[in-house]
């Protein structure tokens, strides 16, 4: 999902996208602290929400990591995507999904993800 940098605006559409509302003065917070532009420097990024829920299994006990992270893209334009990450009981990463249209998308893997394991 693109966004503006309208503090405003960016608190809307991240709180579309995470677990938890953002606030306004997060909003500017992210964008005053982290999402400065550098005109010589590499696009920059920086995670809005950071989650990790565990999940029991025989042989040990997976993670599953779920980041809204905001991107500063060319053309000066932010975009923000939810990425899950399933790790196992090694902290090895099995399985990585990009969210960028909703979190209704990221929810649902994550409830799938919740089912296999509670499901075996």
């Amino acid at each position: 999902m693109f966004t503006s940098e309208d503090p405003e605006t960016l608190a809307a559409d991240l709180s579309r996208m995470t677990v938890e509302p953002v606030s306004v003065e997060r909003a500017e917070q992210l964008l005053s602290e982290n999402m400065a532009w550098l005109p010589q420097g590499e696009p920059l990024q920086c995670i809005a929400e950071d989650r990790t829920t565990q999940f029991r299994q025989p042989g040990g006990i997976h993670s599953l990591h779920r980041r809204t992270i905001v991107f500063r893209r060319e053309g000066n334009r932010l975009q923000i995507m939810v990425e899950a990450a399933l790790l196992g009981p090694d902290g090895i990463e099995r399985e990585r999904r990009r969210f960028d249209e909703s979190s209704d998308e990221a929810a649902r893997y994550i409830e799938e993800v919740q089912a296999r394991f509670s499901g075996s």
